[in-house]
């Protein structure tokens, strides 16, 4: 406000300057005397007036935008008794986008990845006011919507996401939860994190190991999964495929079809590890896994439902802001209606 003050006074100032030099130089071309008696003489002073009232006047209009606004607020019922409840302030979809996902073995008869993809898109339809993002994995990771409010934004990337977006084949698991923990380990930002995996939970890294070495490698993957809970992540898992296998299509394998089938029991645990819960999609309808999703986002974790608190805002304009407009208005007259010469007689 202070700069504005003296933004103003070095403009006046200027003008009074060039003004100066104005009639320096118009009083050597030109004599008063020789002007006709009933030609309009100007008023210099009076100009200048003029230009104090309305640089005031653009000065305290300025400084009435700056006066902050009164905000007034009714609540329509109280606030729940058992204290603030945890709140999620962010919601991760990891969808597979591994060649297994083309397996036709959904609840539906679709492909297990358009089935995924039609969750995701159920379940935003329904949230608003929290930050979404999604990431794809296959052999790699790939983060391709970071945490946005845009969900128009999101719909157009998640509908043109396709099998192998990472531009890796295969699937690794411990990868992609590395990513995770990478992502968040490394935020400047400590918020709670619903993160929603999508998969069919086979991880191709496990299929030449032999039993002790894949237990190994499981216990390696939970480890990793059980060390986000430092970082308030939490694994909502949903399971898509049928553990007796299908055919992925267009794949094969030494001459042979490519059989996929869903490893539910490996899913299962990771949500228990990760704090979460496990839905399988052949089994727990559509429905049940949305709302259960959403009653997290509503309520947290272990948390009763809330009555909702509805409150109205009003705003109001302050004093202050009333008292500068006027006074920037009341100038702004004067600078208009102050006459610049000293009389008006026709020549």
């Amino acid at each position: 406000m202070i700069l504005l003050v003296l933004f103003a006074f070095v403009i006046i100032l200027l003008y009074w300057l060039l003004q100066s030099y104005r009639r320096r130089i118009l009083s050597e071309y030109l004599k008063i005397d020789n002007l006709p008696p009933n030609f309009p003489k100007r008023s210099w002073f009076s100009y200048f007036v003029r230009t104090v009232c309305l640089v005031s006047s653009w000065v305290l209009l300025s400084m009435s935008f700056m006066q902050p606004t009164v905000t007034l607020e009714h609540s329509e019922s109280k606030p729940p008794a058992g204290g603030e409840r945890p709140k999620v302030d962010e919601i991760a979809f990891i969808l597979d986008v591994s060649a297994s996902m083309t397996a036709k073995d959904s609840s539906v008869g679709t492909s297990r990845f358009v089935r995924a993809k039609e969750l995701i898109e159920a379940t935003i339809e329904n949230l608003g006011g929290i930050n979404i993002s999604l990431m794809a994995f296959a052999g790699n990771s790939r983060i391709l919507v970071p945490d946005t409010l845009d969900y128009l934004f999101f719909r157009i990337l998640l509908d043109s996401t396709e099998i192998n977006e990472t531009q890796s084949s295969g699937t690794d698991l411990l990868s992609m939860v590395d990513a995770i923990q990478a992502k968040y380990a490394g935020s400047s930002y400590h918020k709670s994190v619903l993160l929603v995996l999508l998969t069919d939970g086979e991880d191709t890294g496990f299929l030449d190991l032999d039993d002790n070495a894949r237990r190994q490698a499981e216990k390696t993957l939970l480890n990793h999964i059980a060390e986000t809970a430092s970082l308030q992540l939490t694994w909502n898992i949903v399971g898509l495929g049928s553990p007796a296998g299908t055919v992925v299509p267009n794949m094969t394998y030494q001459g042979k079809p490519v059989i996929s089938k869903s490893n539910s029991e490996l899913l299962e645990k990771m949500a228990k590890v990760g704090g979460g819960h496990y839905f399988r999609e052949l089994d727990v309808p559509f429905s049940e896994i949305e709302d259960n999703i959403l009653a997290e986002v509503a309520v947290g974790k272990g948390d009763e439902l809330a009555p909702l608190q509805v409150q109205e805002s009003t705003e109001t304009i302050s004093g202050d802001m009333r008292l500068l407009l006027c006074a920037s208005f009341l100038l702004l007259l004067a600078g208009v209606c102050l006459p610049e010469y000293e009389r008006r007689v026709a020549i």
